[in-house]
């Protein structure tokens, strides 16, 4: 899995990369096939915007919701814990939380309460991106 990608053109260059890597371990121990899938870490707010894309060059994805929301609102690890639980507590920020993963059935990809470390992290397969809806 590639981290922190944000654009298909990176996914692009490093699949190479990966794929002469791959093709060099395969010879150097003299083995016919090591499987193995490819991925990145949706990480960054454009990446997220073009996660469509990103699915045609990637076989899945893992969202780093933590990072998303620090990078798309400015939050910091050492602040939040200061003011998010009073705002989902108000009603401040409720749409932030609510956007459900598919293929979890109505699950929350982020988290939706005071406990914000019970969902660090959500994942879901490129394909299901399309599917995506607000709750």
């Amino acid at each position: 899995m590639v981290p922190v990608t944000c654009d298909v053109s990176e996914i692009e260059v490093t699949k190479k990369i990966t794929d002469r890597v791959h093709s060099e371990i395969l010879e150097q121990f003299g083995l016919s096939e090591l499987d193995y899938k490819y991925g990145t870490m949706i990480e960054i707010p454009r990446a997220a915007l073009l996660s469509d894309r990103m699915a045609n060059a990637c076989e899945f994805f893992s969202f780093g919701t933590n990072d998303l929301t620090q990078m798309t609102f400015g939050f910091s690890r050492d602040d939040i814990g200061g003011f998010l639980p009073d705002y989902l507590e108000q009603g401040i920020l409720p749409s932030v939380y609510s956007s459900r993963c598919p293929s979890k059935r109505d699950a929350p990809l982020v988290p939706t309460s005071r406990s914000a470390s019970a969902a660090s992290r959500g994942a879901i397969r490129p394909p299901s991106i399309s599917a995506m809806k607000p709750a």
